[in-house]
C-alpha cells in the first residue's frame, strides 16, 4: 500500500473538557471535494490507502454513511482509516465502513469510569464504549483504544481497568 494522509474536516462538535482545540466549530469538506481528492492522488500518485488525519472523520452517522457511498462509487478500491467516535460505532455505519474499505478506526475512550467521562464532558457512557468496541471488531475493523490517566480524580483501579480492557480488546494492529 502507498498511504497518504488526507483532512474530511477540521474541529470536533463534542467539546471534551482536556481538547487542545482553540478554534471552536466543526467545519467539514463536502463528500465531492473529498473523492475528486482521493482520484486525483490514486491517479497520479497511485495512493491507495487513505489516513483520514482530521480529528473525528465520523461526526455523524449521515456524515459517515455520505462519506463510505461516495468511496464506494469509485470505480477503484482503496483502504483507508480515520478517528472515530463510539457513539457512532453501530452495527450499520460499521459495516458500511468496512464495505468502503476501512481498515482502522482510532478511538479516544480516555477512561472506563463514568464519574471521569462525565467530568471531561465526553458525551459517552462505559456501556457505549464497550458496545462499540465490540462491534468494531465484530465488523473486522481495527479498534484504537486510547486512554487518559492522570486526569484529577483518576485512581490507580481506573489505570488497571483501561490496561485489562486494552488487553482483551486490543488486537495489536497499531
Amino acid at each position: 500500500d502507498f498511504a497518504f494522509p488526507v483532512l474530511s474536516s477540521r474541529g470536533c462538535n463534542w467539546h471534551c473538557s482536556f481538547c487542545y482545540r482553540m478554534r471552536p466549530g466543526f467545519h467539514e469538506r463536502s463528500g465531492e471535494a473529498i473523492i475528486d481528492e482521493v482520484k486525483w492522488l490514486y491517479d497520479q500518485v497511485q495512493i491507495n490507502h487513505f489516513q483520514f488525519s482530521d480529528e473525528l472523520l465520523m461526526s455523524s452517522e449521515k456524515r459517515t454513511e455520505e462519506i463510505c457511498t461516495a468511496i464506494l462509487s469509485l470505480p477503484f478500491k482503496i483502504r483507508w482509516d480515520c478517528n472515530g467516535i463510539l457513539n457512532f460505532a453501530t452495527p450499520k455505519t460499521l459495516s458500511l465502513m468496512k464495505r468502503s474499505g476501512a481498515s482502522y478506526v482510532n478511538y479516544g475512550i480516555e477512561s472506563l469510569n463514568q464519574s471521569l467521562l462525565n467530568q471531561m464532558h465526553k458525551g459517552l457512557t462505559v456501556e457505549q464504549i464497550t458496545a462499540g468496541v465490540e462491534e468494531t471488531l465484530s465488523c473486522d475493523l481495527s479498534p484504537g483504544l486510547n486512554m487518559i490517566w492522570g486526569f484529577p480524580g483518576d485512581s490507580v483501579e481506573n489505570l488497571d481497568k483501561a490496561a485489562e480492557f486494552i488487553k482483551k480488546y486490543d488486537p495489536c494492529h497499531e
